[in-house]
């Protein structure tokens, strides 16, 4: 084959539709809405999460520098990320020399690959914590639609310390609760900014709604996204998480299940209840959760300290992040890709 027709293999001319980014807070359950898009049978299937903008970039810095660039390519293509994707490793580095200068460039020709391989005109991104990414998001795919799973806050706080997901480092399980409910609300925050500046490029649905089986919300997100959705469906071709239970519960979740839901009225504390409603209420609020719980106040002493580490922890989550991805140290100390 001569090097024209080569190329033409690796650069299809036939334009992408617009891409779908699937965001959420951690434990809000992308997983199962991301298995419910793949129903649908318009995305490729990718079983991993791309973690392009949360250990990439701190990771590899700044990839328009050639250097740093080729490290990135060379630690990409060994990692389960790419592996995942079953593309041809050779004619992927061949394809992805010198074609991208930053880490939306990359997405977008490595997802685009992903999808043309199987035979797709457009793919699905699913990496819950590229929610804290939204502004490069906006800004590098200004085509692209957002849909932003919701829950409950108290059972998303529930779930990241029961994963051990906090970052805290105390023992004390009220604080790593408390340190769990401020990633959920700063998690909000970011989808409060997206939903305004992406417009109508922007959906919001709730986890409850989705596996409580509301097909008026299908129909939204099939309008929303151009898919023929209904629950018979999902059903009867679900796979992944929509077959193979959820890792936090032991297998107990499989399918659509509602066991997931108001899991904290069952297993926190009074006390614990009282402090993440109370911590958590406005947002609450503000996204249709019930927060109008008959229980006890906690004591002035102690609401003095609730007030001082949800603000300690309001401080030193984004302070965290930021150092991550803007020092040399947290770049040392970033999470790896997987292997």
């Amino acid at each position: 084959m001569d090097s024209t027709n080569n190329q033409k293999d690796l650069y299809p001319t036939r334009k992408m539709d617009s891409p779908v980014f699937l965001l959420g807070a951690p434990r809000s359950g992308t997983s199962l809405a991301y298995c419910v898009l793949l129903v649908s049978e318009q995305f490729p299937v990718y079983k991993a999460e791309t973690h392009l903008f949360d250990v990439c970039k701190p990771l590899y810095g700044d990839i328009s520098d050639k250097k740093k660039r080729d490290k990135f390519l060379a630690r990409w293509v060994e990692s389960q990320q790419f592996k995942r994707s079953c593309l041809d490793k050779d004619r992927f580095l061949q394809s992805a020399d010198r074609h991208f200068e930053n880490y939306g460039e990359f997405l977008n020709l490595f997802m685009e690959q992903v999808a043309r391989a199987q035979g797709k005109n457009r793919w699905l991104e699913k990496t819950p914590e590229h929610i804290f990414e939204v502004k490069n998001l906006v800004k590098w795919f200004p085509d692209a639609r957002f849909l932003h799973v919701i829950r409950d806050g108290r059972d998303v706080s529930l779930s990241l310390r029961n994963k051990g997901w906090v970052s805290s480092r105390s023992n004390d399980a009220l604080r790593q609760l408390i340190s769990a409910a401020r990633l959920w609300y700063r998690a909000m925050e970011f989808g409060n900014w997206l939903r305004r500046e992406a417009g109508d490029r922007y959906l919001e649905f709730r986890y409850e709604d989705l596996v409580q089986r509301d097909q008026a919300l299908l129909d939204k997100i099939n309008l929303f996204v151009g898919t023929e959705l209904d629950y018979q469906l999902i059903d009867s071709r679900g796979e992944g998480a929509l077959q193979g239970g959820n890792t936090t519960y032991e297998q107990s979740m499989v399918g659509l299940s509602q066991k997931g839901v108001c899991r904290w009225e069952r297993e926190m504390s009074e006390l614990e209840k009282q402090v993440i409603t109370c911590c958590l209420k406005d947002m609450l609020n503000q996204k249709n959760y019930q927060t109008d719980l008959s229980l006890p106040e906690p004591g002035l002493f102690s609401q003095l300290k609730i007030r001082g580490l949800w603000w300690a922890n309001g401080v030193s989550i984004p302070a965290k992040y930021w150092l991550r991805h803007h020092t040399f140290m947290g770049r040392y100390s970033a999470r790896k890709l997987d292997v």
